[in-house]
């Protein structure tokens, strides 16, 4: 379970990442542990019911809290600087891009690259 800060770091990371798309879906923290199969590694899932339409989006709690950690070290407020492999905002888009490409192949990874160098351009500009 998130604490309050680790909740509000991650709702506002979200809230910059829709509205830079002006995309709307839930995106929902969640204890991937409790999961099946692959799902219970990952650190976001994108849910469908035909993989057509992608209806809501789960980040994994233990990653969104390790993520929270980085960024506090990263903006000198404590925490530590644990090694993520991505960020909350490339895994973010990485789900996101499921709503265009289901399977991960090519197109998918161009779209989540795109997407994010986008958001990235933008946000230090």
């Amino acid at each position: 379970m998130l604490s309050i800060e680790e909740k509000e770091y991650f709702d506002k990371v979200v809230k910059s990442v829709l509205s830079d798309l002006d995309v709307r879906i839930p995106i929902l923290p969640y204890a991937h542990e409790t999961l099946e199969g692959k799902s219970k590694n990952a650190m976001g899932c994108a849910w469908s019911y035909d993989k057509n339409i992608v209806y809501q989006i789960t980040i994994d709690e233990d990653y969104i809290s390790s993520c929270y950690l980085h960024y506090l070290w990263k903006n000198n407020m404590g925490g530590s600087p644990q090694y993520l492999g991505s960020s909350l905002e490339e895994v973010l888009f990485h789900e996101i891009a499921h709503m265009v490409h289901w399977r991960h192949g090519k197109k998918h990874t161009e779209l989540t690259q795109r997407l994010y160098l986008n958001y990235k351009n933008r946000s230090v500009a």
